[in-house]
């Protein structure tokens, strides 16, 4: 399955926008994009689709360059070029190129009288030999060298010191670049060189603006479009400690554009439970389980975990995705597999304690309180599922209450309930989780639910 078919919240409309900007960019014009986002609101989904969906143009170069995975190079610069350098000598095209033993001795040959000629006209045998390969054979041997000079200059405390050296360095990386595009990858088409930039937020503080300077000192390449996915609220704050100054407005410079990632949770999460449990082939449900029993679960664990995280808005999506992680392995975990939508509800409840809610999760482990508390905090919906109750007499009533939304988690629920002789058939709105049970493989499977949970959920 692609990337772009994994889409579980419509990004693609962003994604579409973006690439049309790098599509139409103008030959020799440059320009610097903000993917903005919340922590786990998707932004490294978001770039990996735009590299996919960009990869299928031949013509593209496309850089990944994480900020945080590449933050033991000793500047941000260095991380870079060497990101650059990779995407370049893993081409296909150039593998090819370097595989070709005639061709390696002719650019060789090149290389060896390239002192007593023009660039450009280096590059122009270059490019006849092999094409484009030709120019990117050129390109990597250049940014070893200009990586070279950094790291010797670094180490020595000498690059920040003699800003004329510094200047050099990017003009030679800004000079071989737009060689690159200047020469066609596929014929009659314009070169571009795409960078995307994932993890910037994830950085300690100061290394946060160090990459978004040195960025910033890259951005003058020919037919080049830089894609920056960050945080910018947490960047605004970073700069704004370091600095003194109005974060908001340092960020201005930066970004020819900006597009907002909205967390669409409520959605993301969904389609998670839908895709990784409902659709899960190595689960047995007893019985099929619908969107609309999702879309109450969804609900139901928004409520238990919002003062967690202030508001609905910003529970993540990474979050999420843990969450419904956690389910399937407790899932798993029950002899044959085999589940109703009572055990996702259950699950779930637990699950949410011991997450954000320990002492009431030991209370129940250790059953110091011998029942789960009610369904809901929020008393009127609370009296909606009492109220219902009321009205079951008849088998036409029982499915009223089956099927209204508010009373199916409390009919599942009561699955888990203690009933003696006198409560056989009647439903209630409480769950107890005492010795005994309606049926007993509830009991044996909710010890297997507890210590599931406690292990995994830390």
């Amino acid at each position: 399955m692609s990337i772009l078919e994994q889409d579980k919240i419509g990004r693609e409309e962003v994604v579409d926008k973006i690439c049309g900007l790098v599509d139409s960019l103008e030959k020799d014009k440059n320009f610097c994009l903000a993917l903005n986002g919340a922590w786990g609101s998707g932004k490294t989904f978001v770039l990996d689709m735009i590299a996919e969906k960009l990869s299928e143009r031949q013509e593209y170069i496309i850089i990944k360059y994480d900020a945080w995975e590449n933050n033991f190079y000793p500047d941000p610069l260095i991380a870079i070029l060497y990101c650059i350098l990779d995407s370049l000598t893993s081409n296909q095209e150039f593998k090819k190129f370097q595989q070709d033993k005639t061709l390696k001795k002719r650019v060789k040959k090149v290389f060896s009288q390239s002192f007593d000629e023009a660039i450009d006209k280096t590059i122009d045998k270059l490019y006849k030999i092999g094409r484009w390969a030709g120019v990117v054979a050129y390109a990597a041997e250049t940014i070893k060298s200009i990586i070279r000079v950094a790291k010797i200059s670094i180490l020595d405390n000498k690059l920040f010191d003699d800003f004329k050296s510094y200047k050099k360095l990017l003009q030679d990386f800004i000079n071989v670049s737009n060689k690159l595009t200047e020469y066609e990858k596929e014929e009659g088409k314009q070169t571009k060189l795409i960078i995307l930039v994932d993890e910037v937020d994830r950085c300690l503080p100061d290394e946060q603006l160090k990459v978004l300077e040195r960025l910033h000192h890259l951005f003058g390449v020919n037919n080049c479009a830089v894609i920056v996915a960050l945080n910018k609220e947490q960047v605004t704050n970073t700069y704004a400690k370091i600095c003194g100054g109005d974060g908001k407005e340092y960020l201005r410079k930066f970004f020819d554009y900006n597009f907002e990632l909205s967390m669409l949770n409520a959605v993301f999460f969904q389609n998670e439970l839908w895709d990784n449990i409902v659709e899960n082939a190595e689960l047995k449900f007893v019985e099929a389980i619908s969107k609309q029993q999702l879309e109450f679960l969804q609900q139901y664990i928004f409520e238990k975990i919002e003062s967690h995280f202030g508001s609905k808005s910003k529970i993540d999506n990474r979050e999420l995705e843990r969450i419904v992680k956690h389910i399937l392995s407790v899932v798993k975990s029950l002899p044959n597999k085999k589940v109703d939508y009572s055990y996702l509800l259950l699950i779930s409840y637990i699950l949410c304690c011991r997450l954000y809610e320990k002492n009431v999760f030991a209370d129940l482990k250790y059953k110091k309180i011998n029942y789960l508390l009610d369904i809901f905090k929020n008393s009127n919906i609370e009296s909606q599922i009492l109220s219902v109750q009321k009205t079951f007499v008849s088998s036409i009533n029982y499915r009223i209450y089956y099927n209204c939304s508010l009373n199916t988690v409390n009919y599942y629920l009561n699955k888990w309930a203690i009933k003696d002789e006198y409560m056989k058939d009647t439903e209630v709105d409480r769950i107890f989780l005492g010795t005994t049970s309606s049926d007993s493989c509830y009991k044996q499977n909710l010890e297997i639910i507890f210590k599931k949970i406690d292990y995994i959920a830390d």
